[in-house]
């Protein structure tokens, strides 16, 4: 009859399994070793260091998985100034080697152990003069 409704199970159904799945708690190795980097970044000492010169910040966020599942999590840090001063990339060596970071011995960086994982933060520290900015490019390594 052109009034009785018949269910027809869709792309509905299939969105509000899928919203179940994400609302009910399941992560992905992917996403717990995303939330450990990430966390253990913004708890870091450098991410916070802010010196005087410092007039903006931007931070980018690449987790791990997706289409580059072989990857690992990627936090992007810059700095910029109106002048970069020429000690910047020194103060903030000297800043992270405070705070517990030390030189990698296999690669360019400094290193620091995430605590109760078995991840290494990683991080590089370069600086453009053309965009008067300080870099930091914070990832992680499998110890």
């Amino acid at each position: 009859m052109p009034g009785d409704v018949v269910w027809r199970p869709g792309r509905r159904a299939v969105l509000v399994l899928a919203g179940i799945g994400l609302a009910s708690g399941c992560t992905s190795g992917a996403d717990r070793t995303n939330g450990t980097v990430f966390d253990a970044v913004r708890k870091d000492p450098l991410f916070h260091w802010r010196p005087e010169w410092a007039t903006h910040v931007y931070d980018s966020e690449t987790p791990t998985g997706g289409p580059y599942p072989e990857s690992a999590p990627r936090l992007t840090h810059d700095l910029y100034a109106e002048s970069l001063p020429r000690s910047a990339v020194s103060d903030a060596v000297a800043t992270a080697l405070a705070s517990g970071w030390h030189a990698a011995a296999d690669s360019p960086g400094w290193v620091k152990p995430i605590d109760g994982s078995s991840l290494t933060l990683w991080v590089t520290i370069s600086e453009s003069a053309q965009l008067q900015s300080l870099g930091m490019i914070f990832s992680a390594l499998y110890r």
